[in-house]
């Protein structure tokens, strides 16, 4: 008999962690990366084909589309004032100086967020409940994995405990709002302030491939 934990196992291990270990030790090159992200895209939508998966099951859902409105919008705001604050006040990150000059960060950030929700909360989220059974189990192991994707990225110990912290809510907002269109347009609105502010943007650029830009320099 077909063993299906064995088989999410499987998707684990070759679609969320050995890619991104081989970026990570440099076996695959960083520059590659978004090809790599493109490639287990597509692998997981032959996943979906084959297994059959409903649109609903993937999140995609226009049902609850307006009910669920008002939390998104809350949420989105609402995280997004405080990574401000935080950026700002705490850690003291500076900006990108005129980004919307920047094609890389006002294109790339929004397919990015689109496949990494898609894969991370559309995709992974109902594997790892078909798997573990608890919705806690659930958003720890999927945040975790969020994280995990961003070792590549030049970082700082902070910096990846915001994402660890983004991907616990964004997991919960999703298990309580279960909608891949809302939930991506939050992360698109995060991911834009964390390419603003410089996360993951120093010697590997995270989300786009930008210099990290605070002031012009004085003549």
């Amino acid at each position: 008999m077909f063993d299906t934990n064995i088989f999410n196992l499987g998707i684990l291990f070759f679609i969320y962690l050995l890619p991104i270990f081989l970026i990570y030790v440099g076996i695959i090159k960083y520059r590659y990366r978004l090809f790599v992200l493109s490639l287990i895209a597509i692998v997981t939508i032959l996943i979906i084909i084959l297994e059959n998966w409903s649109l609903s099951t993937l999140g995609i859902r226009f049902d609850n589309l307006i009910s669920f409105l008002g939390p998104y919008i809350f949420f989105t705001i609402g995280i997004s004032i405080l990574l401000i604050f935080i950026s700002k006040k705490v850690m003291k990150k500076q900006h990108v100086i005129k980004w919307w000059t920047n094609k890389r960060i006002t294109i790339t950030f929004i397919p990015v967020s689109v496949v990494q929700e898609f894969l991370f909360r559309g995709f992974l989220i109902p594997v790892l409940y078909e798997m573990l059974g608890s919705i806690f189990l659930v958003v720890i192991i999927n945040s975790a994995i969020f994280m995990f994707m961003h070792i590549i990225y030049s970082h700082t110990v902070a910096d990846l405990l915001f994402v660890f912290l983004e991907g616990i809510l964004l997991a919960t907002m999703y298990v309580l709002f279960p909608n891949l269109i809302l939930i991506t347009l939050a992360h698109a609105a995060h991911n834009f302030l964390a390419v603003y502010f410089n996360y993951f943007n120093s010697d590997r650029v995270g989300f786009v491939e930008a210099p990290s830009i605070t002031e012009p320099p004085k003549v």
